[in-house]
């Protein structure tokens, strides 16, 4: 939660910036967007396994969710 706060937070920021982006703008920008990516697609799984101790859902569920470990 605290990871899409504040990257959230940040993107809205950067987007209300009134003048002409700069290339630490990009580099921020994606920096969040990665981050984002990390917390979701990585975090946010592992953390539903160590609750549940187990994975519950249908094979095709686990290789998606397996390949976005990777992809993030």
């Amino acid at each position: 939660a605290v990871a899409v706060l504040g990257n959230g937070s940040v993107l809205l920021a950067l987007r209300r910036t009134p003048r002409k982006a700069s290339r630490m703008h990009l580099f921020i920008r994606h920096l969040s967007l990665a981050d984002l990516v990390v917390a979701f697609f990585q975090v946010l799984p592992q953390l539903c396994w160590e609750v549940t101790h187990r994975f519950h859902g249908p094979d095709g569920l686990c290789r998606l969710v397996k390949h976005l470990h990777v992809f993030g």
